[in-house]
C-alpha cells in the first residue's frame, strides 16, 4: 500500500488525499529437477587417442569437443525436441563428458511475483469531479520524490459524505500500472 504525501489527479482534477494498493498475486515455481554442471575433475583419451578434458576458462568448458543438436518430431502430435551430444571435433567419435551436480531439485516451492492488480481509494472535494458516474474509466495520475504512477482505473462506488464537502470513490485499476522516474 502506497500512503505517501503524493500529489495526485483523476481526469486531470486534483485529488484531496487518495490510498492506492497495490496486489501482486504470487505463483508457485518450483524446479522438479536436479542441475548439473562440468565436471572440473574429468578427463578422457578417445580410441583415436585425442585428449578431453572439462577447462575452467568461462564459456565452452570442453574446447576438444563439438555439440551435436538432434531435433526429433513426433509424427503423432507434432511436438519436437532436441537432444544435445558432444563428439571430438577432430575424429567425431562420440564423447560424453562427465557432470556434477550442481542444485538439487529443490524440496520445497517458492513462490515469485505473479499478476499484479491495484486499486485506489480517493477523496475529493464534492464537485471537483466533474461529471464522474459508475461504471466510469478515469485517468489516474501521481507523483512524489521524482516518481510517478499512473493508468485507468474503473469507478466501483462513489459516497457523498453527507454534509461534507468530500466526496469518496473507489477506483479498480484497469490493466497495469504504469511507473516511472521522473
Amino acid at each position: 500500500m502506497i500512503k505517501h504525501n503524493m500529489t495526485a489527479w483523476i481526469n486531470g482534477k486534483i485529488v484531496h488525499e487518495f490510498t492506492l494498493n497495490i496486489i501482486v498475486e504470487p505463483v508457485e515455481f518450483s524446479t522438479g529437477f536436479d542441475t548439473y554442471k562440468p565436471d572440473p575433475a574429468w578427463s578422457y583419451t578417445d580410441p583415436a587417442g585425442h585428449y578431453h578434458a572439462t577447462s575452467t576458462e568461462p564459456g565452452h568448458p570442453w574446447p576438444t569437443l563439438d555439440v551435436v543438436r538432434d531435433e526429433h518430431i513426433d509424427p503423432d502430435d507434432n511436438e519436437s525436441w532436441v537432444v544435445e551430444s558432444h563428439v571430438c571435433s577432430i575424429c567425431r567419435v562420440p564423447v560424453e563428458p562427465a557432470m556434477i551436480l550442481d542444485k538439487p531439485a529443490k524440496p520445497y516451492v517458492e513462490f515469485v511475483p505473479g499478476r499484479k492488480s491495484w486499486e485506489i481509494t480517493v477523496r475529493m472535494i464534492n464537485g471537483s469531479a466533474g461529471s464522474i458516474s459508475i461504471g466510469d474509466i478515469v485517468s489516474f495520475r501521481a507523483l512524489a520524490e521524482g516518481h510517478e504512477v499512473f493508468g485507468l482505473a474503473h469507478v466501483v462506488m462513489i459516497k457523498h459524505s453527507g454534509m461534507s464537502a468530500i466526496l469518496e470513490m473507489n477506483l479498480v485499476g484497469v490493466g497495469s500500472l504504469g511507473t516511472r522516474d521522473l
